[in-house]
């Protein structure tokens, strides 16, 4: 039972750490940069008039999306907790 516990400390430890502004404006760089490729290919793809394509690892997209929707909601939880004790510390 306490490697299952020192296994879940473990793992919350590799979850959680420190972000910084330009830190989460990186991140928001590289997925600007992504969203511009895959523009680009739906556009080539519409460009040789592909209705359909099949795709390796096609529900990647799909979990990578829900992820990125998960930690935008972790960090704007994370901010309104920092707002709220700040207004009380004073």
């Amino acid at each position: 039972m306490a490697k299952k516990k020192k296994a879940a400390v473990v793992a919350a430890q590799l979850r959680r750490g420190e972000k910084s502004p330009d830190d989460i404006r990186r991140q928001a760089d590289t997925l600007r940069e992504q969203v511009g490729e895959l523009l680009g290919l739906a556009q080539a793809m519409d460009d040789l008039q592909m209705e359909t394509l099949v795709v390796d690892g096609v529900t990647k997209i799909e979990r990578g999306v829900k992820l990125v929707d998960e930690f935008v909601a972790n960090l704007e939880a994370a901010i309104s907790k920092e707002k709220r004790q700040r207004r009380r510390d004073g």
